[in-house]
């Protein structure tokens, strides 16, 4: 596996980051990465004023001194104040060694800051037109190996773009001997493998097609630029001009979007986008025609099902469209609340079609899923099946109800991971006046078609119109991120009812929106965030405010200090429905009563496949089945994840040979016996009478046992 995951790991970040390649004519090694600061002093003073502006203090202040001080010169007088420092890292690394590196800048000879440098021990100085050459001393003859220096030096002597520049040469990476060579071993690794429905041989296949894509792409970069007010991250990609990717790149964006005047401005993230329908779906076409002859016929079902797909969704979303999105804060099971506009060419009768075939999608998708790894891993994927993992339902329900006339078709989807039970999602679906219009509640859906059929506007719009090369421009707002981290937290140290009042603040918490956007054109495209300091402050400030509320309590003081034995519970106040169904892993049911009919006991195992203490005592559980069993302890293990096939792999996996039960949503046993840590072993008598709750090695249990006369 790990041969497989380099070559596709380097790919994936290959393809974030990357520049026109720079290639040095007969040399022995070629640089595959660079880093470029724009002249030192500038920079460092401006990340010292954005850490300033996000978090004032001392150190913040002191930092362009500080730095100063250990390269022995506070002023950074030694160094050129028009010169960039430049990284470079070049492709002779492997599994064991890291790649050698040079790093050009321009300082003053025998300058303080040089032999502050040269007292680090790790580097040696050379000079090259008024260049300072720093090479690791493990390096021996590095410059004599990369030979002309020109073309970096020309590199490096182009005008920053911003303050931070960062780039991965594609090309050049790409031909590492030593990513190369295990990028080949991995596809001969899969075109070796032989299996009936040759996902693996035709893996191997769409593995070099999606290579020479990324070979495609020519240039990019990631930029960071420091602004007084806000923080602008630009990662861009360049493609060939006479590739697909680069017509696609090239292709119209911008204008006038009027399904933004549906959509209100607010939530989570709310934009507009605008782009070339008829483009994306060349270039999807290009994408298929090569699939299709790249592979050897078997994958055709596949292919036919995503091709059909995309073709189906393409006149669904027909270039223009808004969308609002907001989530539940404070909440782990935070729910999303969608609203989203988009131009359309389809019919009604065509959404209905498209709605009701994504089961078939799905079931294409999981099925192929479950192919991959059992081609792939072979042997090695055991009892892997996403099919047995993942439970979906997906129903709609066509003209489910009517607004103002316009039919509404409602699609509801239920995924359960694992046999865990999970609530129905429902989306809301109508078409009016060449609009789709699509939303998660019926009040959202009712207030959009009526907007579409009257042309009213939704107060406080989203941007309707975006410049020309403009894909996508829309606003984010963090805070929603910190609602959901808050939420974890807050239920992890407190209690469900109690009132919070970090929550409210929270919720009445003003923060600045983080502009996101994205633009095409000229076989380039380019993704910006901007952040502003202000929003970052206020963040910063709000999270040390919820880190010093969570910790009340946790001072020196006896009161304080945390328990960790088991909680004392009156085991004789707690009910347990003995009655109550159970489901055991392979699909029976039974009941406690059932269980200990006849018998002294029922001995119950709490545990969960995350749990590594409960999975580590899985031996001694088998023992105690054994040696218990004869004596008229029934020995039952109750897994607390509500996951059937989970705990049925389990099960197998470990070749238990007694009851293997699951808890009831709602937690009807833990509940009241205030399991809140697991392995926990709980002993019930036939009367449904708590005879031990604690810890499967504490000494009680055999005590309790031994009342009942059973020896451990």
């Amino acid at each position: 596996m790990k041969k497989l995951l380099i070559p596709v790991t380097m790919s994936l970040l290959a393809l974030t980051l990357q520049s026109t390649p720079i290639k040095l004519e007969n040399s022995k090694l070629q640089p595959v990465a660079y880093a470029r600061l724009a002249p030192l002093s500038k920079t460092i003073v401006k990340v010292s004023e954005t850490l300033q502006a996000i978090k004032p203090g001392p150190q913040t202040a002191m930092m362009t001194g500080s730095i100063g001080l250990m390269l022995g010169d506070p002023g950074f007088t030694s160094f050129d104040p028009d010169a960039n420092v430049n990284f470079y890292a070049f492709n002779n690394f492997n599994d064991d060694d890291p790649p050698d590196f040079i790093i050009l800048l321009k300082i003053a000879p025998d300058s303080a800051a040089e032999k502050s440098i040269l007292k680090m021990g790790n580097v040696q100085i050379s000079r090259q037109k008024g260049w300072t050459i720093l090479t690791p001393k493990k390096s021996k003859n590095l410059l004599d190996k990369i030979g002309n220096l020109a073309p970096l030096l020309k590199h490096a002597n182009e005008k920053a773009k911003a303050d931070i520049e960062i780039g991965l040469f594609t090309e050049t990476l790409l031909e590492v001997p030593f990513l190369s060579e295990k990028m080949k071993e991995g596809i001969s690794e899969l075109q070796e493998v032989e299996d009936e429905e040759g996902i693996a041989k035709n893996g191997a296949a769409l593995a070099e097609l999606a290579l020479s894509e990324l070979r495609t792409i020519e240039e990019g970069n990631l930029r960071i630029s420091l602004g007084e007010k806000a923080i602008n991250l630009e990662l861009a990609m360049h493609a060939k001009p006479d590739s697909a990717l680069g017509q696609l790149l090239s292709s119209r964006s911008g204008g006038k979007v009027p399904e933004a005047s549906l959509i209100q401005a607010k939530g989570m993230f709310h934009g507009t986008y605008s782009y070339d329908s008829k483009a994306v779906l060349a270039y999807w076409d290009s994408l298929v025609k090569r699939a299709r002859k790249n592979t050897d016929g078997k994958v055709d079902k596949l292919i036919e099902e995503v091709d059909k797909m995309m073709q189906d969704s393409m006149p669904l979303y027909a270039g223009t469209g808004a969308v609002s999105m907001d989530m539940s804060q404070a909440n782990l099971d935070a729910q999303i609340h969608l609203e989203s506009v988009n131009a359309t060419t389809s019919t009604d009768a065509q959404l209905i079609a498209y709605l009701k075939s994504m089961s078939s999608y799905s079931d294409t998708l999981i099925q192929t899923i479950t192919q991959t790894f059992g081609s792939v891993l072979g042997d090695l994927s055991g009892d892997i099946s996403f099919e047995e993992m993942i439970d979906y339902e997906i129903t709609v329900k066509e003209n489910d109800f009517k607004v103002d006339g316009i039919p509404v078709h409602t699609m509801k989807q239920k995924v359960d991971i694992e046999g865990e039970d999970s609530d129905w999602e429902s989306y809301y679906y109508a078409i009016t006046n060449g609009q789709m219009l699509a939303a998660t509640s019926k009040d959202s859906i009712s207030r959009l078609v009526k907007g579409a059929k009257t042309g009213a506007k939704a107060k406080n719009s989203v941007s309707s119109t975006l410049p020309n090369g403009t894909l996508m421009k829309g606003s984010f707002n963090p805070k929603m991120y910190v609602g959901i981290i808050f939420g974890g937290l807050s239920a992890a140290f407190s209690d469900e009812d109690d009132e919070n009042p970090l929550a409210k603040k929270l919720e009445k918490l003003e923060v600045e929106p983080w502009i996101l956007a994205a633009t095409l054109g000229d076989n380039r495209s380019a993704t910006s965030l901007t952040i502003n300091h202000k929003s970052v402050r206020t963040l910063v400030e709000f999270s040390e405010e919820v880190a010093k509320e969570m910790m009340k309590g946790f001072g020196p003081s006896d009161d304080n200090i945390i328990d960790l034995d088991e909680p004392k519970i009156d085991l004789s106040k707690i009910e347990i429905p003995m009655d109550l169904e159970i489901e055991q892993s392979n699909g029976n049911k039974t009941t406690l009563a059932a269980l200990t009919k006849g018998k002294k006991a029922v001995m119950l195992d709490f545990w969960a496949t995350w749990c590594g203490p409960c999975m580590a005592l899985m031996p001694e559980l088998k023992k105690k089945a054994k040696k218990l069993g004869p004596q008229g302890i029934v020995v039952a293990g109750m897994n607390v994840e509500r996951g059937l096939k989970k705990a049925e792999r389990t099960r197998k996996k470990l070749e238990i040979d007694f009851t293997w039960l699951v808890e009831p949503k709602g937690e009807p046993l833990s509940g009241p016996l205030e399991i809140d840590s697991i392995p926990r072993m709980v002993l019930i008598s036939p009367e449904g009478k708590v005879l031990f709750n604690g810890h499967p090695q504490d000494a009680g249990l055999a005590e309790a046992l031994a009342e009942i006369g059973v020896e451990l």
